[in-house]
């Protein structure tokens, strides 16, 4: 039987067209929804005693801004979870600060720092808990091979200076079926080239659906520098506190 190529969404290579339209059309969605928010805190900030709403609008925005990541990065990477996080914090005091204000206002300063410790403490245990549970769903591997590196350029600042961004793509073979499968995001730091080989973790039902075991193992093995100046910022607070 011959080699049927699929592409990492599920369709035949063919309708690649279609489904990036798709993904621009979702982009510019979530673009406008963040400037439409971002002009929302502009106009509130100019209300008198509406700083607690203004605080709400910003944790939409945090919270809205980790869960569109973390569905793009399929739960891989810990930084959209740290937004969550935050939007959340700074929800609660917001409406902490307006309808319990003397909770707020006697709220110890040991308390701020403990938050700092947990925010680093979720920051280096997440890479971890998602490795395992990533490990027990995805439990096929296969060897694939890098045919191809996207290359995303964009410049900035005033010397305008250019930034690259890779994404690897992947072709496998499983159960008779050629694959060829690609992130959903562009990352820097690769460290990545064409012909080199990976183990990914796919799923044996939808094999277009995969992670990249080292770097997985890689994000929970090294934790990262946020967390432990986070960490420590946390543990002054709470001395001084």
């Amino acid at each position: 039987m011959g080699e049927e190529r699929f592409d990492n969404n599920g369709y035949d290579n063919e309708d690649n067209n279609g489904e990036q339209i798709t993904s621009v059309k979702r982009l510019v969605l979530v673009i406008g929804s963040f400037f439409g928010l971002i002009l929302a805190i502009g106009i509130v900030s100019k209300i008198p005693g509406a700083e607690w709403i203004l605080g709400l609008l910003v944790a939409v925005l945090f919270t809205g801004a980790g869960i569109f990541a973390l569905k793009s990065t399929r739960g891989a990477s810990m930084l959209p979870v740290v937004f969550i996080v935050v939007g959340v914090l700074i929800g609660v005091f917001s409406v902490t600060s307006k309808f319990f204000p003397d909770m707020r206002n006697n709220m110890p300063t040991w308390v701020i720092g403990a938050i700092l410790i947990g925010v680093g403490a979720l920051m280096i245990v997440y890479p971890i808990v998602a490795l395992i549970v990533i490990k027990n769903k995805y439990k096929v591997s296969v060897d694939a091979t890098c045919v191809k590196l996207d290359i995303h350029s964009s410049s900035g600042g005033s010397d305008h200076r250019h930034t690259h961004t890779y994404r690897p793509v992947y072709e496998f073979t499983y159960s008779g079926r050629k694959y060829t499968v690609k992130d959903d995001y562009f990352s820097t730091g690769l460290g990545m080239s064409t012909g080199d080989v990976r183990e990914l973790l796919i799923d044996e039902e939808d094999p277009t659906k995969f992670y990249d075991l080292a770097a997985l193992q890689a994000r929970a093995r090294f934790p990262n520098i946020a967390a432990i100046i986070c960490i420590i910022l946390g543990i002054i607070v709470v001395i001084i506190g």
